[in-house]
């Protein structure tokens, strides 16, 4: 996390937006405000554009991120609607039951 944040704050370390960032985390807030976080986006987008050896090396650093954040999870994870369970799983069902860990209507 700390090489992704120093990778952007060296890159963007004049964009207002990267200054207001902080000042709202240090104020509680849980995010960047809806005013801050689209020109956050904004800037790394422009600066991406501009510079691809910028881009190579913010993609990379995210995504060795996700790895690291995988593994540190016991490598479980789930995206969309999905699910994921760490461990075992026993489903069972009787005496002319159902069980599933999630049941959908046939798709038609």
């Amino acid at each position: 996390m700390d090489r992704l944040h120093e990778l952007i704050s060296a890159k963007l370390r004049a964009a207002p937006a990267l200054e207001r960032a902080p000042q709202e985390a240090e104020s509680g807030q849980e995010g960047p405000s809806e005013r801050t976080r689209p020109r956050l986006v904004d800037s790394l987008e422009d600066a991406a554009e501009h510079d691809p050896a910028f881009a190579e090396a913010l993609d990379g650093t995210a995504r060795e991120l996700q790895t690291a954040l995988a593994a540190a999870s016991g490598g479980v994870s789930a995206s969309g609607d999905g699910q994921a369970i760490g461990g075992s799983v026993g489903i069972r069902a009787d005496r002319g039951s159902a069980a599933a860990l999630r049941m959908r209507p046939e798709q038609g």
